[in-house]
């Protein structure tokens, strides 16, 4: 167990640094929270009209195109997650967790996707 805790601790630089945080490992952060913001107000919306049928169709031409805004979202927020552990004399904690939530909204959108085409087919 603490082989563990000193392989996270190695990740963060020693409190020698500057104690600034990095911007792109904020922005990582803000794109991995808006993405779970976007869908939870998608699904909240979802499911008030569910009983509306034209308001069901209007979601559900709304929901690819959401889809695809959010993977962009994710996607860069990955990059910019990715970009920010690699600055030197930045705190790199933001960055890690941008890249885990981004990856996990990642995980959850692709296995979400294949079992909509598991049922679909």
């Amino acid at each position: 167990m603490k082989q563990g805790f000193a392989m996270l601790r190695s990740m963060f630089p020693n409190k020698s640094h500057s104690g600034k945080s990095s911007g792109l490992g904020i922005a990582s952060f803000v794109l991995g929270v808006l993405s779970y913001l976007i869908l939870i107000i998608y699904s909240g919306f979802v499911r008030y009209w569910r009983g509306n049928i034209t308001a069901v169709g209007k979601m559900s031409i709304i929901g690819p195109g959401l889809t695809a805004f959010i993977l962009i979202l994710v996607f860069i927020g990955l990059l910019f997650g990715f970009v920010s552990l690699l600055e030197k004399q930045k705190e790199r904690f933001l960055g890690f967790l941008g890249i885990i939530l981004n990856m996990f909204f990642l995980l959850g959108i692709i296995t979400l996707s294949i079992i909509n085409l598991v049922n679909y087919l």
